[in-house]
């Protein structure tokens, strides 16, 4: 194997960032997505997210990179 086809299969390293945001929307999870690290990485994990009132979803500021998923209910 040539050094060319080594560089091609290199595995990426994957950036995950999990933070408790304690259900608090203006004060930390809208700051915590504004941060250029976090937006940079490819799974953001959110634990006790605030919860929209007015429909089932939460604060997504992100919807041109991330997708949001929710766990499975019971």
């Amino acid at each position: 194997m040539n050094h060319h086809n080594r560089q091609q299969h290199m595995p990426k390293e994957l950036k995950i960032y999990q933070y408790n945001v304690h259900i608090s929307k203006d004060v930390v999870i809208a700051q915590f997505l504004r941060e250029e690290e976090v937006v940079s990485a490819d799974i953001i994990a959110i634990q006790k997210p605030w919860e929209n009132p007015f429909q089932d979803s939460t604060h997504h500021p992100l919807k041109q990179t991330h997708e949001l998923l929710y766990p499975a209910g019971n």
